[in-house]
């Protein structure tokens, strides 16, 4: 069985490490196999005949008898083969075997292997996964269902979701033609959507009261039953606040409170058709609907996002989108929870078992954790926060009623978690409205859980407590309004993504707010930061509220004299504040662009000012939620707070849009690597003993002075003299794609040459571009037409390297150039660059800094050499590189056996050739030894080396040279 204390990830990690070692170069089956998979298993804490069968024997559909190698009943299937053997005809055995068990044992998953190769394939998903022997411990995450902590289930948006997303969304807009718009619109839908929920799950006491009312009720009077209903709803008939005489059909109802059927409101007028509609939406089975996108999928329909044609949903922008606002997936929001709070609590909750004081202690500290979302519009973070403490609390009672006859006790009384923890603000008034309904279904839900695994539980009805969901906007309400900072145990959330270049003149203004203005400024350059770094600034501002509490009661626990007129008993009062004070903790969701770029140096370098300490992240991963339209976005997940973390946790993602591989680094830097808390500041000058890189050349001259294919081969034809002075002109697009650009390159041209009819022409029109140009500097290189606005063409050969480059690829292309191909404004040049530059430039080493430090264009890299090139540790470029100019001659000669390819193509991971590959290997490795590089083969663990040398290089380097703006690339 899986032992008492569940392992961590770590821990089956290195257990997986071991059991690689161990059983390298296995490969025989019947010899071998049992130990192999007992083995194995223990890895995950699993052992025992009664966790996994061995030789289970079954009767195959054609009743031959057939053994299954390994079988956990219900959970999985292993068939093992021998070295070498087909793993498809392995699966297909396993799938005869699944298909002759009962449907209770049939198992979700299957792994087949020949104890060097894994294939793990998940049944319900359709989903394979190829795992070697050697990369067990890596993919340790896609096992986690062998984990006694493995976490449940996530449920997505699912069927049942999409057909009452679609019939509401009709009903909201019949609602709309019958004259109910705005707020009176919201709040009869958020109720109707209560109802339709609570007639599903007991909390009406009899199932299907409000749909059969609907069902009995004839259209000319639907609108007067509503009425009566809804102030029923609000009335207490303990109170003797329900008129005798009541009609029996809504005096069943029970009493609701909590606000929600407090104010009267509108109605619409109803025709048939939206009585019909009313009545189909009410017959749907509410309790399949997760209330974890509760609020988002209805948000959705109160913006109009849903809309009909037909039965298909047609979506469109939504107003909280357009704001930058974006529905988190519950996937994702448990990636918040699980590091900030989540997992700790399970971890002190395994490590109390048998313990009644310790169990006492964590079950009297749940019900004061607080939680604040600042940006919570439907409140799924808030949902699934309170969902899970409810859970841990439930199995907590479990442990300390263990001895204890459940049907003698009342366990209603000893659940205490209660939706008033949790805190949010939202600047919209109908997602607050729901963000409560979803918080006080979801109450119930818990209490149904409880009933049925105790036999009794906590009563939903009436709403004794509310949650706290302020209407405003969190960046101008002050977050202490809401929960006093000293209170607030964690502030958590998925705030708008919105870069600088499209917020709105309200946001700006907003941002105003946070960061002031002129000498008050409080971060400076701060115009480059993305919307949601103010919540990050605001989020530091509300911990240091709690930092100062705690210096307070610090100073008066130490000096007497602080005391005041506090008297005897201000130990006693100190005492009970330090028991009651714990740090504010954080964990955000945002774009990645905040620990990418000039953003980092910007906001980071006044987080850790602040004292703010990165205690877990998530490092890039591709956005997916519930919500209609997925914002197309690559996010990370932040925690921070004023206070070191005991442990630190750091999570990659080896595939993006896959699940991640949890490390334990050292520290957490602001770029989410295991390096020192040191940002890369542009600088004007490159730190390593380099040329400096520049900008290639720009014409000014409004498309004149340059030519395609067609118009060359043309002026040539007619002109042999202009064949000298019609150069390549090669951007990143020339450079990368293969196309033919060319300029006129008239400098040191004599005045005879420039005496031809198409030179002539060209410069007229130049001169007359330029002498229109509104600005004063362009209008003064009129007086030269014939030359370009800018001319920073390198004499000698040169490297060229493009400005922005795709995501997709590993290796950014960089070509050599002879210095008759004119450079534009797309690249930069590296002039008498040699092959040891080429080398270092294109190797890996070099390309994980970029990934790292580069700002992003989209989701494309954007090089500069102020931030990026300028930053680099270079290795000692004096030392004997002959090793690196041979790999770099090595790659540039596999390149050569493609003439034909573009460096688009030869650089398209899914196309590179086989021998390109294996030469930047080649390169790689001469580029790590000149390094002295021995770690891992990823960014993660090359970056972090490359921060340590950074921070020396910054030592070392003289300060008389201040750093500059990172866009000033011409340094």
């Amino acid at each position: 069985m899986p032992q008492a204390v569940p392992l961590t990830l770590n821990e089956v990690r290195e257990n997986l490490s071991k059991f690689s070692v161990e059983w390298n170069g296995a490969d025989y089956e019947r010899g071998q196999a049992q130990g192999f998979w007992r083995e194995f298993f223990a890895c995950f804490g699993i052992g025992g005949k009664s966790a996994v069968l061995y030789e289970h024997q079954v009767k195959k559909l054609g009743g031959a008898k057939g053994y299954i190698d390994s079988f956990i009943p219900g959970k999985l299937i292993v068939e093992a083969k021998s070295g070498g053997k087909n793993l498809g005809a392995a699966f297909d055995q396993a799938s005869e075997y699944a298909l002759a068990l009962t449907e209770a044992e049939r198992p979700r998953y299957v792994i087949v292997s020949d104890f060097q190769r894994f294939v793990l394939t998940d049944l319900s998903k359709d989903k394979v996964s190829e795992i070697t022997l050697g990369s067990l411990a890596s993919n340790a995450e896609k096992f986690r269902f062998l984990m006694e902590d493995a976490p449940e289930e996530i449920a997505e948006e699912r069927e049942a979701d999409r057909a009452a997303a679609y019939r509401v969304s009709k009903l909201h807009r019949m609602l709309l033609d019958g004259g109910l718009s705005g707020e009176a619109l919201d709040v009869f839908l958020t109720r109707l959507l209560f109802l339709f929920f609570a007639d599903d799950t007991g909390l009406l006491n009899v199932n299907g009261s409000f749909h059969r009312l609907l069902k009995k009720t004839p259209t000319s009077v639907l609108y007067g039953t509503l009425s009566l209903l809804f102030r029923t709803l609000d009335q207490d008939p303990k109170k003797g606040e329900r008129p005798a005489a009541l009609d029996e059909d809504i005096a069943q109802f029970p009493y609701i409170n909590g606000a929600l059927f407090e104010r009267s409101g509108d109605f619409p007028v109803f025709d048939e058709k939206t009585r019909d509609l009313l009545v189909e939406c009410s017959s749907l089975d509410w309790s399949t609907i997760s209330p974890a996108i509760f609020g988002a999928m209805f948000q959705g329909i109160l913006e109009g996002e849903f809309k009909t044609e037909g039965d298909e949903p047609v979506s469109r922008q939504a107003t909280r989108r357009e704001m930058g606002a974006h529905y988190t997936s519950e996937r994702n929001i448990m990636r918040v929870i699980r590091p900030l709070f989540l997992d700790e609590l399970r971890e002190e909750f395994w490590a109390a078992q048998g313990d009644t004081t310790a169990l006492k202690s964590l079950y009297d500290r749940l019900p004061t954790i607080t939680f604040l979302d600042p940006a919570c519009g439907c409140g799924s973070f808030l949902v699934v926060a309170y969902r899970e403490l409810r859970r841990l609390e439930m199995d907590i009672i479990d442990a300390l009623l263990q001895d204890k006859d459940l049907s003698k006790v009342d366990v209603g009384a000893f659940i205490r978690v209660r939706v008033n923890q949790m805190h949010g603000i939202e600047l919209f008034d109908s997602p607050a409205q729901i963000a409560k309904v979803a918080l006080w279904i979801t109450d119930h839900q818990m209490s149904m859980e409880a009933a049925a695994r105790f036999g009794s539980s906590r009563r939903s009805l009436p709403l004794s407590v509310s949650p706290t969901i302020k209407v405003g906007n969190a960046l101008r309400v002050p977050w202490e309004e809401v929960i006093p900072a000293t209170f607030c145990d964690y502030v958590i959330g998925n705030p708008p993504f919105r870069g600088k270049q499209y917020q709105t003149d309200d946001q700006k203004a907003d941002l105003d707010v946070v960061y002031g203005k002129g000498k008050h400024e409080l971060i400076k350059g701060r115009g480059v930061l993305d919307f949601v770094a103010a919540w990050f600034v605001k989020a530091a501002q509300y911990i240091e509220k709690s930092s100062s509490t705690a210096r307070e009661l610090d100073l008066f626990a130490t000096d007497e004299s602080a005391w005041g007129s506090r008297g005897n008993d201000a130990m006693i009062d100190i005492d009970a504040g330090w028991q009651n004070w714990r740090p504010t903790r954080v964990g955000l969701v945002t774009t990645n662009s905040i620990v990418q770029g000039e953003q980092v140096s910007v906001l980071w370098d006044w987080m850790l000012a602040q004292g703010m300490q990165i205690t877990f992240a998530h490092r890039t991963f591709a956005w997916a939620n519930e919500g209609k339209g997925n914002a197309a976005v690559h996010c990370v997940i932040i925690g921070f707070s004023s206070e070191p973390a005991e442990k630190k946790r750091l999570y990659f993602y080896p595939d993006l849009k896959g699940e991640p591989v949890e490390t334990t680094p050292t520290n957490i830097s602001p770029y989410l690597v295991d390096a020192p808390n040191v940002v890369a500041v542009g600088r004007t000058t490159p730190l390593s003993p380099v040329s400096r890189l520049r900008f290639g050349s720009m014409a000014n001259d409004g498309g004149h002075l340059l030519l395609n294919a067609e118009e060359r081969a043309a002026a040539i034809a007619a002109d042999a003299g202009l064949e000298p002075l019609i150069r390549p002109f090669v951007g990143a697009q020339e450079m990368l794609n293969g196309d033919k650009r060319y300029a006129l390159w008239l400098v040191d041209s004599t005045p005879e040459q420039r005496n031809r009819p198409l030179v002539i022409e060209r410069i007229k029109e130049v001169r007359t571009y330029r002498e229109k140009s509104r600005r004063d500097t362009t209008r003064k290189l009129a007086a030269t037409p014939f030359l370009f606005g800018e001319i920073r063409q390198p004499k000698t050969p040169y490297l060229m390297i493009p400005r922005v480059s795709s995501e997709r690829r590993q290796i950014i292309p960089i070509a050599y150039c002879g210095p008759e191909i004119v450079a534009s404004e797309q690249v930069f040049t590296f002039p008498d660059a040699t092959l040891a530059h080429f080398g270092v430039l294109t190797s890996t080493m070099h390309n994980a800094w970029v990934r790292t430090v580069a700002g992003r264009l989209k989701s494309d890299y954007r090089y500069s050499a102020g931030l990026v090139f300028n930053t680099f540790p270079w290795i000692d470029l004096g030392a004997d590189l002959t090793t690196i100019e041979t790999a770099a001659q090595g790659v540039l000669d596999a390149r050569g056996l493609y003439p034909d390819s573009t460096l688009a193509t030869l650089y398209d991971p899914n196309l590179m050739p086989v021998e390109l590959t294996k030469a930047h290997a080649v390169l790689d490795r001469a580029v790590d030894k000149h390094y002295g590089y021995k770690g891992e083969q990823n960014d993660l663990a090359r970056v972090s080396f490359l921060f340590d040398l950074y921070a020396a290089h910054i030592a070392r380097v003289s300060t008389s040279t201040p750093p500059t703006d990172p866009e000033d690339d011409l340094a």
